[in-house]
């Protein structure tokens, strides 16, 4: 599949041919569009404008970037893995994000670079966001936190400078580390600047 040049209004756009490379291009214009992504990540490019739109991953998509892509009031649906959103130049300059949805996806160390003041709407528990990761250290200073899970907030701490946001799954993270769950909700209810 390859969009290019296009403005496509209601449609419901199914990506899954895995012979070929899939493109959005950066010209195209989505609206109202349910996008249904059924490739992995290195068979897709997706650089237009998304309004209004529903994204649906049939199948875990991972490692994907968000970060050429404009992206407003739109829904995600279904598991997304170490997905890259907003702008994260010099890499990544063209990314936008805004007033989007992911209440109802997984999500696995989601990243957001540059989004200050951008309305988004996170998923629940078992999800931790921090909202804030340059309050993280501060907050680190201030707080106790169990020996086995210390190592990924001191992790986090050191990731990217553009980084804004980071969504991560406790559950996943609890069954990687062989720890309780517990823990890591004990932790979030000390931090400032997170949803869970």
């Amino acid at each position: 599949m390859n969009i290019q040049n296009q403005i496509i209004e209601n449609q419901e756009i199914t990506i899954n041919d895995k012979t070929k490379f899939n493109s959005i291009g950066s010209e195209v214009v989505l609206n109202n569009c349910t996008i249904k992504i059924e490739v992995p990540s290195k068979s897709l490019s997706i650089n237009g404008k998304l309004i209004g739109c529903t994204v649906i991953a049939k199948k875990e998509l991972h490692g994907f970037p968000w970060t050429e892509a404009h992206l407003e009031e739109v829904k995600f649906i279904g598991k997304f893995t170490n997905n890259l959103f907003g702008s994260f130049p010099p890499m990544y300059q063209g990314g936008f994000i805004n007033n989007c949805d992911f209440s109802e996806a997984t999500l696995k160390e989601a990243r957001f670079f540059n989004v200050k003041n951008k309305k988004l709407i996170f998923p629940k528990w078992p999800h931790l966001t921090i909202l804030d990761r340059h309050q993280l250290t501060q907050d680190l200073k201030r707080i106790d936190i169990d020996e086995r899970i210390i190592d990924l907030f001191e992790i986090i701490e050191e990731m990217e400078e553009d980084l804004d946001i980071l969504t991560m799954n406790c559950e996943d993270l609890a069954k990687l580390d062989e720890v309780p769950i517990e823990l890591y909700k004990n932790v979030a209810k000390q931090l400032s600047n997170v949803e869970f």
